[in-house]
């Protein structure tokens, strides 16, 4: 594993919990996976959810759903 790869997994831990949580158990609305983790994302909480969410919309979209 290199340096940027781990640094990405490292900023994981910077998520806030509701998303660690439903990520982990991949449910409820933040059905998000790791490769939608892996891209950048806020470092606010409640800008991540506005991101995530956002995501998971336009996700949803695209697959008709």
């Amino acid at each position: 594993m290199d340096k940027a790869r781990i640094s990405k997994c490292i900023r994981l831990t910077c998520l806030a919990p509701d998303i660690q949580e439903d990520i982990l158990y991949y449910e409820g609305k933040w059905q998000l996976s790791m490769k939608d983790c892996m891209k950048p994302f806020p470092m606010l909480w409640s800008e991540q959810r506005e991101h995530f969410r956002k995501q998971t919309t336009a996700t949803l979209v695209d697959t008709g759903l």
